[in-house]
């Protein structure tokens, strides 16, 4: 397991990549880099993953830990599924809401939730519609929520969640439990590389149809006397489902 040092080295250094030197502070507004720009470095970045990836998983195992992040690693999608099971119930949990990630069609979460006794609702467009007001109130009063991610980076065992319409944030935000499935070739060494594949989504897509939710572990905050309290604006507990690692 990494140490503490190890940890706070690598975030400290994934916030000085993100920062440019004071020579090349812009006098001006930034302006949006050019969608060929933006496709280029994407390009290379993924290029480079089949090669990163091994290692990268290897540091997210380390990683993970430290941020409090309970790991749970499972050969198939259907594996994966009766895991989520295993910690609903667990849990002792009756109501659980979810995401509409791409990956949540692979893995049977409703079936095995159902199979559990847990009721399960997805936002409106899934089987299960819900209007975004009652979606919301929903998760508010869940056991769990469960989300895919759209890459998981492993020098920080942060969650990037790309949402936008039809896909709400609020299935990892407002229950107090937080379970984020992820398949192995979604995890990134750095989270410059997470960055640069969005930004691409983002330029194809839209840019005003997206935000960004990282998650590096259970809610935490210091505002009262400086004390660190875990789980006063957002879930007290996240697990990370593996798949394929």
């Amino acid at each position: 397991m990494a140490s503490r040092e190890e940890f706070l080295h690598n975030v400290r250094e994934a916030v000085r990549r993100g920062q440019p030197r004071e020579a090349e502070t812009p006098s001006r507004p930034a302006q949006r880099p050019r969608p060929d720009d933006v496709q280029k470095h994407a390009k290379g970045v993924r290029a480079q993953l089949p090669l990163q990836r091994q290692e990268a998983i290897a540091t997210l195992l380390r990683i993970a830990p430290l941020q409090t992040w309970e790991v749970v690693r499972v050969p198939t999608h259907a594996e994966a599924a009766q895991a989520v099971a295993r910690i609903a119930t667990g849990l002792g949990a009756k109501q659980a809401v979810r995401s509409n990630d791409p990956v949540l069609t692979r893995v049977p979460i409703d079936t095995a939730l159902a199979a559990q006794g847990v009721a399960v609702y997805a936002p409106a467009g899934e089987a299960s519609r819900q209007d975004a007001n009652e979606y919301q109130t929903l998760a508010a009063g869940a056991d769990l929520g469960v989300t895919g991610v759209e890459w998981m980076v492993a020098e920080t065992a942060t969650a990037v969640l790309l949402s936008q319409q039809g896909r709400p944030r609020v299935a990892s935000l407002l229950p107090p439990v937080h379970v984020a499935v992820v398949e192995a070739d979604q995890v990134v060494p750095t989270l410059g590389d997470a960055l640069a594949l969005c930004h691409e989504r983002i330029a194809r897509e839209g840019w005003l149809s997206h935000y960004l939710n990282l998650v590096s572990g259970p809610s935490r905050t210091g505002d009262i006397e400086q004390t660190i309290v875990v789980g006063v604006h957002g879930p007290r507990q996240v697990f990370l489902v593996l798949i394929g690692a």
